[in-house]
């Protein structure tokens, strides 16, 4: 096996919105031992792309790794990013999902079916904690 045979391959086809960036994405990856994974993703972005590489670029000149966190942060925290709102896919386990997203991009409901066949459902909180999931896990096993 050859160095570029051993790196994942990856195809991706972003549609951007008018001044802006990746509003829609189509994604594919393959890894090394042939596994796949493959993806629509809706995204928002609220603030012009220009005034994004801006504010990155202020940031990026702060001297010191805390104050470019706490810089990363603040911008996260008005909504300055592209958040991921939607994604619809087939997963390396092989299992196919949906995943609906809050405004910052947080997992709130993910569905899922597993590749033996068991169908999942989650409800999220902020924390990526889930609070309700069906079927019940004590439910689950019993028969």
């Amino acid at each position: 096996m050859t160095a570029t045979q051993a790196k994942d391959r990856a195809v991706r086809l972003h549609f951007d919105r008018f001044r802006g960036d990746q509003i829609v994405q189509l994604l594919g990856n393959e890894n090394a031992e042939g596994k796949y994974f493959a993806a629509l993703r809706m995204n928002d972005q609220y603030v012009p792309l220009s005034e994004q590489i801006a504010a990155r670029e202020a940031m990026n000149k702060l001297p010191t790794a805390e104050e470019r966190q706490a810089a990363y942060k603040a911008m996260a925290d008005k909504g300055m990013f592209t958040n991921n709102r939607l994604e619809l896919g087939r997963g390396y386990d092989r299992s196919s999902f949906i995943k609906l997203k809050d405004e910052k991009g947080r997992s709130r409901i993910e569905i899922s079916v597993q590749a033996d066949g068991n169908p999942k459902l989650n409800f999220l909180d902020e924390a990526g904690k889930v609070v309700y999931s069906l079927p019940e896990e004590n439910k689950a096993g019993k028969k």
